[in-house]
Order: C-alpha cells, then structure tokens, then sequence
C-alpha cells in the first residue's frame, strides 16, 4: 500500500485495485463527473459543431443519459475511496480483460452497423461515440458492477443505482423511438 498525500488530503492507494477501479479510486468523484462529461458530451458536441455546423443529439441514452453514467461512475469512485474496501470480482485480471475485451468488440460492431445502415457514410460525432465512449463507458460500469452489491446499503449506492436504471431507461425509450437510427444531420 502506498500513502499519498494530495491538497493536504493523506489516503492510501490500494495496490490490489486495478484497471478502471484504480483509476476511479485515485480520482475525486468530481474529476471523475466532469472527466466523464466532458470525454462523451463535450466531445460529441465540440465534433458536432466543427465536422456539421451545429450541434444535435436524439439519442436520450447519449445525453442526458451519457451524464448518469458519469454520475454513477463518479459514486463508484467515491465508494472506492471509502476505508474497508474489500477486493473482490472486480479486483480480478481476467474479469477486466474479458470486459474491456467485449465492450472494444461492441463498440466496434455498433460502428460497423452504423456504417452499413448509412450506406458507408458516418459522422465523426457518432464514430468517436460508438469507438470510444461506449467502450469506455461499457467497461467501466461492467467492470465495477460487482461493487453495486457492496454500496447497497451506502447512499452512494442507492444513486449509482438509479443512474443506470435511469440510462436504461433512456435507452429502452431510444430504441422504442427510432432515436438510435436518426442520429444523423439530416434527420
């Protein structure tokens, strides 16, 4: 274990956390709410304005729902922060390679069918999305899922929780609309 002090804020690094749990231990829950904002929604809008000329976004599951992940992201950091931490699934090399690996493969095969729906043409919004956002977001919430069980008590828990039943139901709405299909200038 190693101690680190920060903004005369002394806590220890946990050695035995790895992958995205490390990361988010090391990070506030703001860094990380902001950090998360800002690579999905700020992105895809920076990208929307400068490859289109103007910013839109239909997909529910993308914004708002982009920003519950961050949130629930940001309340998994917070709870890995807290002392008594137990290692546990999460902590487990293989359960990160074997989800990082799957969310690389659905974010690839969401671009391929992006791209095959509109006949070879995509936007740069929407490819740095499916590439890079779901990806990241996919691994990073699968991969600290186990630890919803432990803050079930925690209040922190209870938010992370209803964060993604949130996203989820975004995105239930999304596919009942259409809006995944139309995220595109011309619709």
């Amino acid at each position: 274990m190693v101690t680190i002090h920060w903004r005369n804020t002394v806590f220890a690094s946990r050695e035995d956390l790895i992958g995205i749990s490390r990361i988010l231990h090391l990070k506030s829950p703001g860094v990380v709410f902001i950090t998360g904002v800002v690579l999905s929604n700020g992105m895809v809008l920076t990208l929307r304005i400068l490859t289109e000329g103007r910013f839109y976004d239909y997909s529910l599951a993308s914004l708002p729902g982009d920003a519950l992940i961050s949130l629930e992201l940001a309340c998994v950091a917070g709870y890995l922060r807290s002392p008594g931490i137990r290692s546990g699934l999460h902590g487990s090399r293989t359960w990160h390679a074997v989800t990082l690996g799957t969310w690389l493969a659905m974010g690839g095969v969401l671009h391929v069918i992006a791209v095959q729906k509109r006949g070879g043409m995509e936007t740069a919004a929407n490819t740095y999305h499916n590439l890079a956002v779901v990806p990241l977001f996919g691994y990073a919430v699968l991969s600290t899922a186990p630890l919803l069980w432990a803050m079930k008590s925690r209040r922190a828990g209870g938010w992370a929780v209803a964060c993604l039943v949130g996203w989820v139901t975004l995105l239930v709405i999304d596919i009942q609309l259409g809006n995944l299909s139309r995220n595109t200038p011309e619709s």
